[in-house]
């Protein structure tokens, strides 16, 4: 049914266009490309400090837009997209099917939540594109290590940006300018090509930051974040002595970052843990993921995963999830749980240590170091409540300390950012757990499609 509906859509879409372009003085106006909303003028906003500043907090929010935790996030559809989440039928039956649709991993060319997505990515990168560009014209005016600051945060959240595109959608065009007329019509490239680039731009990033964190939060980026999210980037590219070396400079950090033995704890924007959050502007309100999941009634834990709790005692059951009741007994997410619009104790955590834990022992066990590897898993575990590894494994091998890992970053970083649909794709174990819970789930389900819109306007895509 869904394909029938998406067909009439289709058909009806190109009667419009064969409509329009009969009653119009000709094609040239219909394919025109209008700039970006978020072109900037870069002579005023580079000309001080101040604008500067406020341009580089746009960026942020910007970062905020596609992973703010609500249910147009990054977080939110990779949770549908995998094992996590379980959408609830609301009122608007739009809102409803596009995110049905991600749910079941059959999303249509004209998906409006993918879409949005889509564009609040690109938006982004071409925000990014212009501050850079305005740092390189017109950055004289600042103080060398301002410049050096600002063009590191920016080249990081570029690569971060990235990131997540490249590993939603596979092949996506590579901008890396303001050129609109041009950008419009870029072809897609290559994965491996995308990530030379976000490798680059970290490599860059991590010469120009400083160790200090600007305020007295950590809601900007400084060396630490960079080399914390290339100890990430180089695990997916499965450059083994790269990942570890880059958890162990953060793991290794002089005690900067510490696991909180308190999982209450691990969410506040005080967390010693944390390593990078994002707020609203104006740091007046809190995350929006407790507004999501504890105020609203649209998603929930599905009942596979909060099963897997119930296998075996574990501290992180108690602390993160909250049975609510929907007419039937269901649980949800509750990592945060800040629903108050005043004052702020919450913001939404993007890296935090645990998750380097995670990616030293995955790399130390493909280089052959088992013992390593346990340690670093029995740190998240013990922390949990579960007992040390040496316990309960005689003879732990790769194949079942892999297991282990996976398991264990279930558990812990659910709903947090894509990890767990990410992990699915990155190890080959989507098609495996993913076909057994959803009717005609095939390896081309593993990416989002790029919007019907986007390939109408570039005949390149």
């Amino acid at each position: 049914m869904n394909k029938l509906l998406y067909t009439m859509r289709v058909l009806l879409s190109i009667s419009c266009m064969l409509i329009l372009s009969l009653v119009s003085t000709g094609c040239s106006k219909f394919l025109e490309i209008d700039p970006p909303k978020s072109r900037m003028n870069k002579q005023t906003i580079f000309f001080n400090e101040g604008t500067a500043k406020g341009a580089l907090t746009g960026l942020y929010a910007k970062i905020y837009e596609f992973g703010n935790g609500y249910r147009n996030s990054v977080g939110v559809y990779a949770g549908l997209s995998a094992d996590e989440l379980t959408y609830l039928m609301i009122d608007n039956l739009a809102v409803s099917y596009a995110s049905e649709e991600i749910n079941q991993n059959r999303i249509l060319p004209d998906n409006t939540n993918v879409k949005d997505l889509w564009a609040a990515f690109y938006n982004a990168i071409y925000a990014i594109n212009s501050f850079i560009e305005g740092i390189e014209q017109q950055g004289g005016n600042f103080s060398g290590e301002l410049r050096a600051s600002l063009t590191g945060e920016a080249l990081f959240l570029r690569s971060f940006t990235y990131f997540y595109l490249v590993n939603l959608f596979g092949e996506v065009p590579l901008v890396t300018s303001t050129a609109y007329q041009i950008n419009s019509l870029l072809p897609k490239s290559r994965v491996m090509d995308v990530y030379g680039q976000i490798v680059h731009d970290l490599k860059k990033a991590e010469t120009l930051l400083g160790d200090h964190y600007v305020g007295r939060e950590r809601t900007r980026v400084n060396r630490a974040v960079t080399q914390t999210f290339m100890a990430r980037v180089f695990l997916y590219l499965e450059d083994w002595e790269q990942a570890e070396y880059w958890s162990s400079k953060v793991i290794d950090s002089k005690g900067l970052y510490q696991l909180e033995s308190d999982l209450n704890r691990v969410f506040l924007k005080d967390s010693k843990e944390v390593i990078w959050q994002v707020t609203r502007i104006g740091n007046t309100q809190n995350a929006y993921d407790a507004m999501l999941f504890i105020q609203n009634s649209w998603h929930v834990l599905s009942p596979g995963f909060v099963e897997m709790f119930h296998v075996s005692p574990d501290q992180r059951s108690s602390a993160w999830l909250f049975q609510k009741d929907l007419g039937r007994n269901l649980y949800i997410p509750y990592k945060y749980r800040a629903v108050a619009v005043d004052g702020t104790t919450e913001h939404s955590v993007i890296m935090r240590l645990a998750e380097q834990y995670f990616i030293r022992a995955e790399a130390r066990l493909k280089q052959g170091n088992i013992p390593g590897a346990i340690a670093d898993l029995d740190m998240i575990r013990q922390r949990a409540g579960l007992p040390i590894l040496t316990s309960i494994l005689s003879s732990p091998d790769e194949s079942s300390l892999m297991e282990v890992i996976l398991e264990e970053r279930k558990r812990e970083l659910f709903t947090e950012w894509g990890h767990r649909w990410f992990d699915l794709k990155r190890t080959g174990k989507a098609m495996e757990i993913l076909s057994n819970l959803k009717p005609g789930f095939t390896i081309e389900d593993e990416w989002y499609p790029i919007p019907e819109s986007e390939r109408l306007k570039n005949p390149n895509l």
